[in-house]
């Protein structure tokens, strides 16, 4: 693939360095440790809900779930995008809500509540490296486009990926990820409506679509005999089965529903968050489908090579400076998952396993300088794992098998622990020990397909925890820990954790109330900056598409950024 041109080169350098300077932007509001890793517990349901959407699928959906649905099509949307969305309404009628109340930073600290202590650290030391690898996998994602366009080795895109999203997360803290999401969604959405249309016109619009497809391409269910045989029904039912628990068990989800003011903020967020995927997740399968009608089985030779349908297509049909402006969409897509977990779990390591075991004695500020060290350890070890994934066969074979073996058993005790008071102690540990155990048989010796290995470790974990419960009820203190618990998350909004080690309380004695940014400002400052260097790399190209393009999209960027300045405020805190 042809190198990037200047003003593709000026585009992302423009993108890159702007996030830095969100990230010290919002140091000033990150002095503390529960504003460093909670915001202060004041972040808008409306961001919070943006933030949650961008979170959750990363440019591994451009690369990854890209070469799915290059070689099956549409089934991919009812199969995996689609049951990202129903996670959300899950969320919005079971569990936001309930951790709202909970007042919790991290997702250990409830386990500590809720089970004991050994479970708090089990499932911090369990969960958080699988969240490395997760990471791994996106920030691969992301690199191999850069790479694609660029002409450039892979290791040296994930290392400049991986470096300017660590510097803005490790400054900046949570309100760093969230203002930084906000801008990354009104770009990536604007990227979408170009994109599409663009793609379409070529391939002869919906008609020429349909006409130029495969067969097979806007089926959405595919029998089990079929090479396209994963997309069967039952694959279907553990999609959406495993989901809910997966999204709404997951430490960075739980952080958006928990830093909101209220509960009923918490379901609003989840409802957004659905509401966007309902909407925007068809616009995002367009591409790989196109591209497929235009490219016909010329990339079929490989995953490698399906994992390029995306940008092929954006770097044959636009123009320069749109394809820069592409590339950083991508690029946001993967730094706001990226950002969002080197936050929550530095939180872990800081407030689960410093705060908790070392030093429980550590004043806020303290707290908040040793989670900057940490977040950037996450992120190191992230980087990694990033540079190994191709030898292990491409990210979406990473990605499923990581989700596969470790989706259900480490989020239904946690989730199930929310609603079912009677299991004990030991239930948590015991159900993904089974659940693991389960998956790892599954994979490598009995080698079932991926549906039943889904559907096998959400019955066995659940069954598992269940049964304990009849086996070995929570008694005693434990009993009364959990029954405290549960009246909190049933009725009223958590005000400040009181439990042992549940993490900073708050302001330390004599300090000032924390300001808390307005995302308004800083964000149209952002998108009008973005704009206007735009804006000049088409008027610089001179051709008739790069200006025309480049021109619309600068001037809605430019505009959007003026009314955003315009209402921007201070969130003060009531």
């Amino acid at each position: 693939m042809q190198n990037l041109r200047l003003g593709d080169w000026l585009m992302i350098a423009v993108y890159s360095a702007l996030m830095v300077v969100i990230g010290l932007y919002c140091a000033r509001y990150a002095r503390r440790g529960e504003n460093y890793f909670a915001g202060g517990r004041r972040v808008p349901w409306w961001l919070s809900g943006i933030s949650s959407w961008m979170g959750a699928f990363s440019a591994y959906v451009f690369v990854g779930l890209a070469s799915a649905i290059y070689n099956v099509g549409i089934a991919v949307l009812y199969h995996v995008l689609y049951a990202m969305s129903f996670a959300w309404f899950a969320g919005s009628l079971v569990w936001a809500a309930r951790w709202r109340r909970t007042g919790i930073i991290t997702v250990p600290e409830y386990m500590e509540t809720r089970f004991n202590l050994a479970t708090r650290q089990t499932f911090a030391w369990i969960v958080t490296p699988f969240r490395i690898a997760d990471d791994g996998v996106k920030c691969y994602a992301t690199a191999k486009i850069i790479a694609f366009v660029f002409g450039i080795p892979s290791w040296l895109s994930i290392l400049g990926l991986s470096l300017v999203t660590i510097a803005y997360t490790m400054i900046g803290g949570l309100w760093a990820v969230m203002i930084t999401d906000m801008v990354q969604f009104v770009i990536l959405v604007l990227v979408m409506l170009i994109v599409v249309p663009v793609g379409l016109e070529k391939a002869g619009w919906l008609a020429g679509l349909v006409q130029g497809a495969p067969e097979h391409f806007f089926r959405a269910f595919h029998d089990s005999t079929s090479f396209h045989g994963d997309f069967t029904v039952l694959y279907f039912v553990a999609m959406w089965l495993m989901h809910p628990f997966l999204y709404n068990g997951s430490f960075t989800l739980v952080q958006r529903y928990t830093t909101v003011p209220t509960a009923a903020d918490a379901r609003r967020s989840a409802r957004l968050s659905m509401w966007l995927g309902l909407v925007f997740f068809p616009l995002i399968i367009a591409p790989p489908m196109i591209s497929r009608v235009l490219y016909g089985n010329a990339l079929m030779g490989s995953p490698a090579l399906m994992e390029t349908s995306y940008i092929k297509l954006c770097v044959d049909l636009l123009p320069v400076g749109m394809i820069g402006v592409v590339v950083v969409a991508f690029m946001a897509a993967t730094m706001s998952a990226l950002s969002a977990d080197y936050n929550i779990y530095g939180a872990v390591l800081t407030n689960d396993l410093y705060h908790r075991l070392i030093n429980r004695q550590a004043s806020d500020r303290r707290l908040a300088v040793v989670g900057k060290f940490n977040t950037l350890l996450v992120g190191g070890l992230a980087l990694l794992v990033a540079l190994g994934v191709e030898a292990l066969g491409g990210a979406f074979e990473v990605m499923m098998t990581i989700l596969g073996l470790m989706g259900g058993p480490t989020t239904i005790p946690i989730l199930l622990g929310l609603w079912v008071r009677r299991p004990g102690a030991g239930a948590a540990i015991a159900s993904v020990a089974a659940g693991l155990a389960f998956g790892i048989l599954a994979k490598w010796y009995w080698v079932l397909p991926f549906s039943h290995l889904v559907l096998g470790n959400i019955t066995v974990s659940a069954a598992v925890f269940l049964l304990w419960g009849w086996v070995r009820p929570a008694r005693g203190a434990l009993k009364e820990k959990i029954d405290r618990l549960f009246d909190q998350t049933l009725k009223g909004d958590f005000v400040q954790p009181a439990q042992a080690g549940a993490g900073p309380a708050g302001p330390e004695k004599g300090s000032e109330k924390d300001e808390i940014p307005s995302p308004f400002a800083i964000v149209g400052v952002i998108l009008g900056i973005i704009g206007i260097a735009l804006g000049l790399v088409g008027i610089l190209a001179g051709t008739g598409q790069a200006l025309r393009l480049d021109s619309i999209l600068g001037l809605v960027l430019l505009a959007l950024g003026g009314l955003l300045v315009r209402h921007g405020r201070r969130i003060v805190a009531d």
